[in-house]
């Protein structure tokens, strides 16, 4: 369920990112690249709305979103509005 997370995370599908969800995906597990979902996220097209609405859901699931720390410095600045989701984000190396 985690391949097809990271699969709708990257057509930026969010019901399919909510099913994913609601069968037991979990945003945390890297896929084959070592990408975790949030990552997958934060790269590409910026959709501030879409992000917002999807790390909402995964904090449902988690308490805390790995994020790789070069991810993280490079994308999340573009992201405006995301200031509240600091505290939830786990940098990884």
């Amino acid at each position: 369920t985690s391949t097809a997370l990271i699969y709708y995370c990257r057509k930026r599908d969010y019901r399919g990112i909510k099913l994913c969800l609601s069968i037991g995906a979990d945003p945390n597990v890297a896929d084959s690249e070592g990408l975790f979902a949030t990552d997958i996220l934060l790269i590409g097209k910026v959709d501030e709305t879409i992000v917002k609405k999807v790390l909402k859901k995964f904090l449902i699931v988690t308490d805390s979103l790995k994020i790789h720390r070069n991810v993280r410095e490079r994308y999340f600045e573009l992201y405006t509005g995301l200031t509240k989701f600091v505290d939830n984000l786990e940098m990884i190396d």
